[in-house]
């Protein structure tokens, strides 16, 4: 969800761009659930799911930033500090639809 549903992609030029698009969350929850079986305690984790795996890419991002870079590949410096930042944003977009999100799942 966190790369599918972004339709301004990984690293787009402004951070504030990232934000999860709910008519592309709603295809690819329907798809999921077309398909898995999951429980009903387990569609009830999906939203927060998805905001903590995105939640936990912008803290990799941002340790590697400050460690030096030695993990993720750069192209130019800062980027993995850029890359944060977006995951950042996009943990905002997840965490405010939230509520539309447990709504899809129910």
């Amino acid at each position: 969800m966190r790369s599918c549903c972004n339709p301004a992609g990984e690293t787009p030029a402004a951070p504030d761009e990232a934000h999860l698009d709910p008519q592309l969350a709603r295809a690819l929850l329907g798809g999921y659930l077309a398909e898995a079986a999951p429980s009903p305690a387990e569609l009830t984790l999906i939203p927060d799911a998805i905001w903590l795996l995105t939640y936990e890419l912008a803290v990799r991002f941002l340790a590697d930033h400050l460690d030096g870079d030695r993990y993720f590949r750069i192209d130019t410096p800062g980027f993995n500090l850029h890359r944060a930042r977006v995951q950042i944003a996009l943990c905002k977009s997840i965490e405010a639809q939230q509520p539309d999100l447990a709504a899809m799942l129910r």
